[in-house]
């Protein structure tokens, strides 16, 4: 990259940004309970699922044998919360 910004984008004037991480999202379909996507970017895995149940025994048993093998697991959920009525 250093060799590609020294003969074209630093004479184009072009400004180079970092990119921390990559997230690859598939959306729900009516007809597949789940989707899952994986992308791996410098050292670190995401794994993202979705689905148009509200079970969440399948992930929950994907990372669990994941901490069970020894992987440092970090799980971020963007489902909203139903509140109690």
């Amino acid at each position: 990259m250093s060799i590609l910004y020294d003969l074209v984008l630093q004479r184009k004037g072009f400004i180079i940004t970092c990119v921390e991480s990559l997230e690859f999202v598939l959306g729900i379909l009516a007809d597949t309970a789940y989707n899952c996507s994986a992308i791996s970017y410098k050292g670190k895995l995401r794994v993202t699922f979705t689905s148009n149940l509200r079970n969440r025994d399948l992930e929950r048993k994907f990372f669990t044998a994941l901490v069970k093998s020894g992987v440092h697991v970090k799980i971020e959920n963007t489902e909203k919360e139903e509140a109690d009525d």
